[in-house]
């Protein structure tokens, strides 16, 4: 019996070695970097002259819009900036960009327009926070600090809320970026 419980004993242990074995001559995968929270930053801290806007006016000018909205699985951001660049970041990882597109250029100058329109409702950004689900929070960038307002999509969507013309105008800038996944450069 006690041979019988050695060659287990042996079996076990040679198992055991061939398995750490196998496992250490096999490839880890690590799962592919989500890009969102760095895209995300990049618009944050985007410069003026990165935009080709020049400092320097009497008063703030707006040369790009950050729009965070928070859904159930994440966070969606739009950016826009004076320059006609236009860009969608997905937390779960997705990007889609709007450069070549004619239309998204056109909404996104549009929309850093309509913010330069109306900086009222907006107060100097202390952070960066992302918004809770069913909320919706706006940087708009100008060449005297980053501005933030935010509200709940509901007040937003009816017009209740100061910020609901910035947040149409956002909606707009997402209608022209969604065709831009799947067609060519104008």
């Amino acid at each position: 019996m006690r041979r019988w419980g050695l060659v287990a004993l042996v079996a076990v242990a040679v198992l055991a070695v061939g398995a750490a074995v196998a496992l250490r001559a096999r490839p880890v995968r690590t799962p592919p970097s989500n890009p969102y929270d760095g895209l995300r930053a990049v618009a944050l801290h985007t410069r003026p002259e990165d935009v080709g806007v020049r400092g320097g006016q009497d008063r703030p000018i707006a040369y790009g819009v950050v729009m965070d909205v928070g859904v159930r699985r994440g966070v969606a951001t739009v950016a826009g900036f004076a320059s006609g660049d236009a860009s969608l970041y997905l937390s779960t990882g997705a990007v889609i960009g709007g450069q070549g597109r004619n239309d998204a250029r056109r909404a996104a100058t549009d929309w850093v327009a309509m913010a330069q329109g109306d900086l009222a409702p907006l107060k100097p950004a202390a952070d960066f926070r992302k918004p809770d689900a069913d909320s919706a929070r706006f940087y708009v960038l100008t060449t005297r600090g980053v501005m933030v307002g935010d509200g709940s999509i509901r007040s937003l969507d009816s017009g209740a809320s100061p910020l609901s013309p910035l947040w149409n105008a956002g909606q707009n800038v997402l209608a022209a970026l969604r065709p831009s996944a799947g067609r060519p450069a104008d």
